[in-house]
């Protein structure tokens, strides 16, 4: 006479699955809110987490299931539960699909933001000023597919600057020219610069700077200007590090 005690499964798997998108939806708008690019634990941590409320909710069922000896016929057209091990292998099959598709939303993040795990190139701050027009280079970032520059323009002429990046930005290394990408999600962008006005902002680069590189050039090809004070173009000089 077996003693098997019997849970169903799918109230555990609505809890793997709703913990899964409810962690993976958080954890995208964290990471786009923080800029934070930090590894691969924060993306598969809600399919762990998702694993282990199931868990509980399968203890829960199973100490309130009655042993197949003793329950009752069930009614006509009613599903019996499922033995422990099916039970276990669905949550393990869910929970292993679960940390691919974290591992996957990651990577799809980091090509939709430029966001990816990254080194620092810039040896130090630079800056440069041409005819009140300054640019200020904070940080240099270069990941697998993109390098992600933080700088500031600070406009000092008599009149508002447009500075766009669609074929007019460009960072330059050795033999490689990177050209700035225009995809909304990527950096963070304001192309017009008010008089006597700082700007700060992220641009990010189409591809790496090339490894052994010890200078780059970012420059804007035109300045757009409303009026007539400030340089028709502007570049700036950056100091690399491996």
């Amino acid at each position: 006479m077996s003693t098997q005690r019997r849970v169903r499964v799918w109230p555990a798997v609505l809890i793997v699955l709703g913990v899964e998108a409810a962690g993976l939806t958080a954890v995208t708008l964290i990471s786009y809110l923080t800029e934070d690019t930090s590894g691969a634990l924060r993306w598969v941590l809600p399919a762990v987490v998702a694993f282990g409320f199931a868990m509980i909710k399968v203890g829960v069922d199973l100490s309130r299931a009655e042993p197949a000896h003793r329950r009752a016929d069930p009614r006509p057209g009613s599903r019996p539960g499922r033995s422990i091990g099916v039970v276990m292998i669905v949550l393990l099959l869910l929970a292993g699909s679960g940390i691919l598709v974290g591992l996957g939303a990651r990577a799809g993040y980091g090509w939709l933001t430029g966001k990816q795990d990254a080194v620092p190139r810039l040896a130090e701050p630079a800056e440069n000023s041409e005819s009140g027009l300054g640019l200020e280079v904070t940080e240099v970032l270069v990941s697998r597919d993109f390098t992600r520059v933080a700088i500031a323009v600070i406009n000092n002429t008599e009149n508002t600057v447009v500075l766009p990046l669609y074929q007019n930005c460009l960072l330059t290394a050795a033999d490689t020219t990177l050209e700035a990408s225009t995809l909304p999600t990527r950096g963070r962008w304001s192309e017009t610069v008010p008089v006597a006005t700082r700007t700060s902002g992220t641009i990010v680069f189409d591809g790496p700077l090339p490894a052994g590189a010890e200078r780059a050039e970012l420059s804007f090809g035109t300045v757009f200007r409303h009026g007539f004070d400030g340089p028709d173009t502007i570049a700036i000089t950056l100091p690399l590090r491996e």
